[in-house]
């Protein structure tokens, strides 16, 4: 997709903490997406999928206020072909499970491990190597009983293990600059859960 004007994230926040964005000339996001699944005697079911991307900004003008003296200065900074912040070049992820049922009834259990990567982002446009959010890769298990009566209502109850294997990780943040008397960058990353549980009721009448 070639962009005119697009609308971009800055990776600054404003007074009330919500993010800025502004427009960029031309830009570009290109990539492919795969995916693929497979099932082996509907007990094991399988399925991957991977983004590859570029997402560049082909030329924009950043501007950094000056707060040295008593007159705030506004400097200007030309930067070409840089990554589109929040933009990540490779994002991937798949599952596996394990189905089986029970009973007359077919009562189905279910056990699943789901896995995330996600590459390396950058917090502004300009794919400055200091302001990166390192690239991460989590795992989920969920584990699913599923109850059947013979007047057709059902009771589903999952239990979850979010990140189980505790990876400590950040997802997003944001980042600012400024000048007094030399250039001060300042950079904050939201840290996520480690692991944690969670339990989900279904009840179908």
């Amino acid at each position: 997709m070639n962009y005119q004007n697009q609308l971009v994230l800055t990776g600054e926040l404003n007074d009330v903490g919500a993010p800025l964005r502004m427009n960029v000339e031309k830009s570009f996001r290109r990539g492919i997406e795969l995916q693929a699944a497979t099932s082996w005697r509907n007990k094991i079911i399988a399925q991957a999928n991977i983004t590859l991307s570029q997402n560049k900004i082909s030329a924009f003008d950043e501007t950094i206020y000056d707060y040295t003296n008593d007159i705030t200065v506004a400097r200007i900074f030309k930067h070409e072909n840089t990554d589109i912040a929040f933009s990540p070049s490779m994002i991937g992820g798949g599952s596996i499970g394990y189905f089986m049922t029970v009973g007359r009834r077919n009562h189905e259990l279910r056990c699943d491990l789901f896995s995330k990567y996600v590459g390396k982002q950058y917090l502004d446009n300009t794919s400055n190597e200091l302001l990166t959010i390192d690239p991460y890769f989590i795992q989920d298990i969920k584990f699913d009983v599923k109850l059947l009566s013979h007047h057709g209502y059902s009771m589903e109850l999952a239990f979850f293990i979010h990140n189980f294997l505790d990876v400590q990780y950040s997802s997003n943040g944001y980042t600012y600059s400024y000048y007094y008397e030399t250039r001060i960058t300042e950079r904050f990353y939201y840290p996520q859960a480690g692991r944690n549980y969670s339990v989900n009721l279904i009840l179908n009448f």
